[in-house]
């Protein structure tokens, strides 16, 4: 996601401060350790996410907001050559829905001068470690995933025919999903964050992928596929199993079935009636498009409060 800074103020109850050497730095560390939260540097030691080698380069900068004068958010900032990045945007959980993410991103966007990406995790660039070195690694291999927030959606036409509409809005709500997912280490990705729900990032990628099979594969084209991740035996799997669950090929997965619902819904009528009935009454291609936007319209509402819990990122 790429945006261009400007000056936003704050809210009122929440301030954002740049932290100098020698400051609330483990303060700010210790939020990011416990706020997303990362298992892997469990129990805490300082330096182990923001070492100091990293914290002494130019251009690098922690930002701390705090609420009524409480610790309650922070981030780090990187900034190389005319571009700058944005990484571990954290909200403690109980200052969660408070205003104290979007104070972050408003003071830091006000800080940065050129684009700015948004990202989660450990900053990949050369440029923020010791010169002739790599980084060390984490204590929980993987966990410093940084690929951007890409937003790669088109918006729907204000004015189209029936079935284009139905397609265009489609399309978004595919893309939605996958911007919630953007920049995400596969461990967040399966984090459960909204307790008591079983609901996680990555079980929303799974159950869509059998959602998209289940209408497009075997109800309009009459395949009779099984389920990609449930069964008659654990109904929920794609929610319930995923604590060693590959995002990987839950991505592929999930991909290969659009393509196949664009696929074999090309170019047809929306009266088509499937090959196959739904507990005995028929299906039109229309009813399955209204469903499918409707299905991904709630989930990625879920997938949005997921996603503001685990780094305050929140958006269309």
């Amino acid at each position: 996601m790429i945006r261009r800074p400007g000056p936003v103020p704050a809210p009122p109850a929440v301030e954002v401060d740049r932290l100098e050497p020698g400051g609330r730095l483990e303060t700010a560390e210790r939020i990011v350790v416990d706020g997303f939260p990362l298992p892997g540097f469990q129990p805490y030691h300082p330096g182990e996410v923001f070492p100091r080698s990293l914290l002494e380069r130019q251009g690098v900068d922690l930002f701390l907001a705090s609420r009524d004068g409480v610790p309650a958010g922070a981030c780090m900032t990187v900034t190389d050559d005319a571009a700058g990045g944005v990484y571990w945007v954290t909200t403690l959980p109980e200052h969660r829905s408070r205003g104290v993410g979007r104070a972050l991103m408003h003071a830091v966007l006000g800080h940065l001068r050129g684009p700015v990406t948004l990202t989660s995790g450990r900053p990949a660039s050369r440029s923020t470690t010791p010169s002739g070195s790599t980084p060390s690694p984490t204590r929980h291999g993987g966990l410093a995933r940084c690929d951007p927030m890409t937003d790669n959606r088109v918006d729907p036409p204000y004015i189209a025919d029936e079935t284009p509409m139905l397609r265009s809005w489609l399309d978004w709500h595919r893309e939605t999903l996958a911007v919630k997912c953007a920049g995400l280490s596969e461990e967040q990705l399966r984090l459960r964050a909204v307790a008591p729900s079983t609901l996680s990032l990555l079980g929303l990628v799974r159950h869509m992928a059998d959602v998209e099979r289940y209408w497009f594969r075997n109800i309009l084209n009459g395949e009779n596929a099984p389920g990609i991740y449930w069964s008659d035996l654990h109904p929920d799997a794609e929610f319930d199993l995923v604590d060693t669950a590959s995002a990987e090929e839950a991505f592929a997965r999930w991909q290969g079935e659009i393509d196949h619902a664009r696929e074999v819904s090309a170019g047809l009528p929306p009266d088509t009636l499937g090959k196959q009935r739904r507990r005995g009454e028929e299906v039109s291609l229309r009813w399955i498009l209204i469903h499918m936007n409707a299905e991904y319209a709630r989930h990625n509402g879920h997938a949005d409060i997921i996603r503001e819990q685990l780094d305050g990122v929140t958006g269309e």
